[in-house]
């Protein structure tokens, strides 16, 4: 009986150290949250996604469309989009957070997803930075808004890097959406002239 009873508290002190043991680190699981998702897709940006693009979607004259195997709970859909833009490969990240008909309800979800995201912790290139940005309130008579997140402090590859939440009136319903790119240059910088 003596046995049976040291085994037995065995087992359970065993369970209790793998338990307690456990338990801190579930919080530091990526891919558990919007923004463990957002980690995994600027960790993969510079690498044109290689590590979470899926299968080919179909082929346009602006880009090619894929899958995408880092897809956010909750989400509608989620894709990457592959630019030529002459020089190299352009990429995004794009996931459709919610579709309604109702403007209050978008509203609210452009809001949460602000909220989530702006002032998050990221880590870019072995350095941690915070998203930042102003959030710019949709109205139902401009059909488009767009909150744009930058990495903080800046840096040459981050000033590049930008995370939008966008909800945009297409079709009769609102769409909320967050997007990652690069973007290359400002958008009042001209871009190269080519001559005939």
């Amino acid at each position: 009986m003596n046995y049976v009873l040291r085994l037995l508290l065995l087992v359970v002190a065993c369970n209790w150290v793998i338990t307690s043991y456990a338990q801190p680190k579930l919080g530091l699981l990526k891919g558990n949250s919007l923004v463990g998702d957002i980690q995994k897709v600027i960790t993969d940006l510079p690498n044109h996604f290689v590590n979470i693009i899926g299968e080919k979607i179909n082929d346009a004259s602006i880009g090619n469309h894929y899958n995408c195997k880092t897809v956010p709970v909750g989400a509608e859909g989620c894709a990457i989009t592959n630019f030529d833009s002459g020089k190299k490969p352009v990429f995004s990240w794009k996931v459709q957070m919610l579709t309604t008909e109702d403007f209050s309800v978008a509203q609210k979800k452009y809001r949460e997803l602000y909220s989530q995201l702006n002032n998050k912790a990221i880590l870019f290139y072995n350095a941690t930075h915070r998203l930042k940005g102003t959030y710019l309130a949709p109205t139902e008579d401009k059909k488009f808004a767009a909150t744009i997140l930058s990495l903080s402090p800046s840096g040459e590859d981050a000033d590049k890097l930008k995370v939008e939440i966008t909800m945009h009136y297409y079709l009769m319903e609102w769409q909320v959406a967050v997007v990652v790119y690069n973007r290359d240059r400002a958008d009042n910088e001209q871009g190269e002239i080519f001559e005939d």
